[in-house]
């Protein structure tokens, strides 16, 4: 097998397989943040035209025996305020508000992933399941227009709480790969060579073909998706099917009840 391996993601010979693994999911990582980013200027374009269109809209519902002065002074709002609103927001405040409840989620359900890799022997099932969602995403991702704007903001909150999943796993896996110091700086320095290398060259690929086929932000979003989907499914399905193995409870839980397992990740906290 390792014959068939490009060496870039190969180590020494009595290196933990999940190595190579975390090596192939440093893609994963590299693609699924620079699709991501390319996704932010199209969905304010896309909010900023849903806004407009609802903003005027309400002027065209005045009947004619409206006072002129108020349709006027309604246009002036939507020029002067971007198009009004949309979903009860400025279409401007959408990253933010996307930022703000994915810090929420993943505040709330982060130390519950954690719960899972320490205290359950699912810790493979948790990073295989949340890749497995992350690339999906990616796949629906693909179908950004003007109808599908919404859904794809508040699939971007999901896909944050699952990239902390994801992290959960790839972290866990990480830190048990050598007790030597040394040992350990290779390899995280090798992973981190191939997520930015992941993330320059994903960049150069999607700006080209962008610029081979003249799209607009839009257009490059699903550009972004498409090879985002493609990578992303091809990784994380190679890794976690031959490069991880399951791993047992690392410790039991302590926390008495049947919320045991959710309430342990806070006590940590605490």
């Amino acid at each position: 097998r390792r014959n068939t391996i490009p060496g870039l993601f190969l180590f020494k010979n009595d290196s933990p397989i999940e190595a190579t693994g975390l090596a192939f999911n440093s893609i994963g990582r590299g693609v699924v943040i620079m699709s991501t980013i390319f996704l932010g200027p199209a969905l304010l374009k896309l909010a900023a035209v849903a806004a407009n269109e609802n903003c005027y809209a309400g002027i065209a519902d005045y009947d004619d025996d409206d006072d002129d002065a108020a349709v006027t002074e309604s246009e002036a709002e939507c020029i002067n305020n971007g198009g009004g609103r949309i979903y009860g927001m400025r279409p401007t405040s959408l990253l933010t508000n996307i930022g703000v409840f994915s810090g929420l989620f993943s505040a709330i359900l982060t130390p519950f992933f954690g719960s899972i890799v320490d205290h359950t022997p699912h810790r493979k099932a948790l990073g295989r399941g949340s890749a497995l969602l992350l690339s999906l995403i990616k796949g629906i991702e693909i179908c950004l227009n003007q109808s599908t704007w919404f859904v794809v903001s508040v699939l971007q909150v999901l896909n944050f709480v699952l990239w902390n999943a994801y992290l959960c796993v790839a972290y866990a896996y990480t830190a048990e790969l050598s007790v030597v110091p040394n040992e350990q700086t290779q390899y995280n320095s090798r992973f981190q060579l191939i997520h930015y290398l992941t993330m320059l060259s994903f960049t150069f690929v999607v700006m080209t073909g962008a610029a081979v086929l003249h799209t607009d932000d839009v257009g490059t979003a699903r550009i972004s998706q498409s090879v985002a989907f493609a990578a992303c499914t091809s990784v994380f399905g190679l890794s976690f099917r031959h490069f991880f193995r399951p791993r047992p409870a690392l410790r039991a839980c302590t926390v008495p009840g049947k919320a045991q397992l959710f309430l342990s990740g806070f006590r940590k906290l605490s």
